[in-house]
């Protein structure tokens, strides 16, 4: 009985494996040739001076060493409300194209335009992005207990939202500078804050929450007085006593683009909560530059300090 299975099963397997042969059919993919492009990072804050970066595409990362994919022969200029205001300089220490002379505005429309032997010409165009002032800000020690019994503490801030435009943020958790390192995940359930997986319990490691890239949009509260709280560990936000002075916890809240919040969020869904790489492979998100990759923006920040 045991032999005559064994031998049906043969029989069934052969017929199968046949049966899939005779369907495979020979397909030619024709892969685009490569091109080469410029690949511009710069992410200036409101109140600084414009530096960027100017990099390009290569076809296999691992076959060059990251200096050798910086451009350093690019003409970079930069135009203010439509006019031409520096041609950037370029820093051999820092790999940076500077301007001495131009600090970014709120309000104010820039634009980047880069010319490089060999390359395309790319362009990109910024607004500085305002924002509010935190209005409220309230840190509660030891508020709650995460369902392992970790203690963790509250943060609950307050601002008011521009109205009539739609405002784009991302927030930052940083513990006290003396400690420097991460906070591990924070969590929340405000339905505002942006989410890449959840769990039916709050305060689960299923709700982990990049404490670095906490991204909300006003959506819900255009033109509104807006709360939004949190919870990080009690160990991770302590404050430090040393040297005679203070370390604190502390959090950055940006007003950003919406270019910049679809390009931050791919790009740190895809390699950490770390700022894009100065030099990018290509990429689903090409960002803002037009005829290259990477991104060019204008953004705001406050800094309030847990205490």
């Amino acid at each position: 009985m045991r032999s005559t299975l064994h031998t049906s099963i043969k029989l069934v397997l052969s017929l199968v494996l046949v049966s899939a042969l005779s369907c495979i059919k020979r397909v030619e993919i024709k892969i685009p040739p490569f091109e080469k492009r410029l690949v511009i990072h710069g992410y200036i804050a409101v109140g600084d001076s414009f530096a960027l970066t100017v990099g390009q595409t290569v076809k296999k990362a691992y076959d060059v060493s990251f200096p050798d994919t910086y451009v350093s022969n690019a003409i970079v200029q930069l135009f203010e409300q439509g006019v031409l205001k520096d041609t950037l300089r370029y820093d051999s220490a820092t790999k940076y194209y500077i301007s001495k002379k131009i600090k970014a505005e709120a309000g104010r429309s820039y634009t980047i335009q880069v010319e490089a032997a060999g390359f395309p010409p790319v362009d990109a165009t910024a607004t500085g992005m305002p924002i509010s002032m935190t209005e409220s800000l309230t840190y509660t020690r030891e508020a709650r207990s995460s369902q392992y019994g970790n203690s963790l503490d509250d943060i609950r801030f307050s601002f008011r939202d521009p109205a009539g435009v739609k405002n784009y943020y991302f927030l930052a958790v940083h513990p006290n500078a003396y400690d420097q390192g991460t906070i591990g995940c924070v969590y929340s359930t405000d339905p505002v804050i942006e989410k890449q997986q959840g769990e039916l319990l709050p305060f689960d490691n299923g709700d982990c929450i990049d404490p670095e890239t906490i991204f909300f949009t006003d959506k819900s509260f255009d033109g509104q007085l807006e709360e939004i709280s949190l919870s990080g560990s009690t160990v991770s936000l302590r404050t430090q006593f040393k040297n005679g002075r203070f370390y604190r916890p502390y959090i950055k809240r940006y007003a950003i683009s919406r270019e910049f919040y679809d390009y931050y969020k791919y790009t740190s869904s895809q390699q950490g909560s770390d700022l894009p790489s100065t030099i990018t492979e290509i990429t689903n998100n090409r960002g803002n530059i037009n005829n290259g990759y990477g991104i060019f923006t204008v953004f705001d920040v406050v800094t309030d300090t847990l205490r």
